[in-house]
């Protein structure tokens, strides 16, 4: 169970970290990383995006189980 639950956690972020990529947004591959750069990420793509995208991934992203 546990072991699955650790993979969805992964399978989320790698989704999270190819979606920022491809608005040139590139970060390293560890939960702390994506940790540490979110809020900045998000502050700079809000000037670029939609805001009810914003939105949604400022609420998803706590969501991830850590």
């Amino acid at each position: 169970m546990w072991q699955q639950q650790v993979q969805f956690r992964t399978l989320q972020i790698n989704s999270l970290r190819g979606l920022l990529n491809k608005y040139g947004d590139v970060m390293g591959r560890s939960r702390e990383a994506l940790d540490k750069a979110m809020s900045g990420i998000l502050a700079k793509l809000s000037e670029r995006l939609p805001a009810a995208l914003i939105d949604t991934s400022r609420e998803q992203f706590p969501k991830l189980d850590r």
